[in-house]
């Protein structure tokens, strides 16, 4: 039986999908959707390792969602695509750097050098990323959907 789209925050749907049935949504009209849905992950996609499993695992599956799923939303007027940033710039990306650095050179700040084995020495900036996903979801990329962009300048291949 399908649904609308009201019927989906109705206690018959989540007292459905508790039991782990299925909540089939109605065949979708063009008048429903447009837009876009970036999906952003991270290179753990790509790059499985044993003490990052699950993340690795949830990162290849939304992979592979927005891959599935954008190659047929087109049909509906909503384009599906993806990032996969690489090592980015973040407090938290810092944190981490600094705590390193710090026990290697007693509470001097050079967090910023254990960087410089990455391609152009240093990490992706907030500002770079933010660009990328504004270009995927602007009309210069409206011919991009179930694409996934790799952001990280080569650094998986090395």
């Amino acid at each position: 039986r399908y649904m609308t789209p009201a019927a989906y925050g109705t206690p018959a749907v989540a007292n459905a999908r508790t039991k782990g049935l299925p909540v089939i949504p109605p065949p979708p009209s063009a008048s429903w959707f447009h837009g876009v849905i970036i999906n952003i992950m991270g290179m753990g996609a790509l790059a499985h390792s044993y003490a990052y499993v699950c993340g690795s695992t949830a990162n290849a599956g939304l992979v592979a969602f927005t891959n599935a799923v954008g190659s047929h939303s087109v049909d509906r007027g909503v384009r599906v695509l993806g990032v996969n940033p690489g090592g980015t710039a973040t407090e938290r990306a810092a944190k981490i750097a600094e705590a390193v650095t710090s026990s290697e050179s007693e509470g001097t700040s050079r967090w910023q050098t254990i960087f410089t084995n990455r391609p152009f020495g240093r990490l992706c900036t907030l500002e770079e990323m933010a660009d990328m996903v504004t270009f995927l979801a602007s009309p210069r990329a409206s011919y991009m959907s179930g694409t996934v962009v790799n952001v990280d300048a080569g650094q998986f291949y090395r």
